[in-house]
């Protein structure tokens, strides 16, 4: 199933790039990129990932959507599992800080694109306390709290718990 996954996104990739006169404005073709990102992120396929996300962000600089997936791909990267994974692998793999500052960066380019983004800036803060910036990520996630409670209870709850996290720490 892997091969075939890579094989339909490197030639769905070099299809939609001939899409004219301009792929990096057709709705359809960004709507590919999401979805094919999405789903290979979800099913922990970053290898593959790796791939799509950089030539949807060469594509697509300023997407919202796009930037938020690059964000949770590097977050996911600097994740303990995933960094003691790649050195028993034998990789050299960037370290985790870097991995969340590539995050930080992503998420908060994603919610300046889009203010109303409120997972993004959820995740912004969660990665902003990681890093140890704790009164950018407190006042990340009072924005996200305020926002989270209209946009349903899952998000809402993250929002706060992220937030009680900052503040305890400060």
């Amino acid at each position: 199933i892997a091969y075939l996954i890579v094989r339909t996104t490197i030639r769905g990739r070099a299809l939609l790039d001939a899409v004219g006169p301009d792929a990096t404005k057709d709705e359809t073709v960004r709507l590919w990129y999401a979805a094919t990102i999405a789903f290979l992120l979800q099913t922990g396929n970053y290898a593959n990932a790796r791939p799509q996300l950089d030539h949807a962000r060469l594509l697509f600089k300023l997407d919202p959507d796009i930037l938020f997936q690059s964000g949770y791909y590097h977050e996911a990267f600097a994740s303990p599992l995933i960094q003691a994974a790649a050195v028993a692998a034998g990789s050299e793999p960037r370290g985790g800080k870097a991995h969340l500052e590539d995050a930080e960066n992503d998420y908060r380019r994603a919610v300046r694109e889009n203010p109303r983004f409120v997972e993004a800036r959820v995740r912004h803060g969660r990665v902003l306390t990681l890093l140890g910036r704790r009164q950018d990520a407190a006042r990340e996630l009072r924005l996200a709290a305020t926002a989270a409670a209209a946009e349903g209870p899952q998000l809402r709850y993250y929002a706060e718990l992220f937030l009680v996290q900052a503040e305890e720490s400060l």
